[in-house]
């Protein structure tokens, strides 16, 4: 079971650091869990908003976001660059 609101999603996330953060971010940012989010009824704006807590997560516990990889649904590095903007 996964948070249901973009609160519940920012109280989780906040909980997150180090290698744990790193884990749960990946798997959120994959294709298949976004498909998943939006067979629930997700939609797109929230999905963003959720990876967007977990990019600014990533600066606040002061960790390199991992770069994309295969079968991830965006850049965090580059959400980053342009939530800072």
């Amino acid at each position: 079971m996964h948070p249901t609101t973009i609160e519940e999603w920012r109280i989780y996330i906040d909980s997150l650091s180090g290698d744990e953060l790193r884990g749960v971010a990946m798997a959120a940012n994959s294709l298949e869990f976004i498909d998943k989010l939006r067979s629930e009824g997700v939609e797109g704006r929230e999905v963003t908003e959720i990876l967007s807590l977990f990019a600014l997560r990533f600066v606040a516990d002061e960790q390199e976001p991992p770069s994309m990889g295969s079968g991830q649904y965006l850049s965090y590095p580059d959400l980053i660059v342009l939530l800072e903007e």
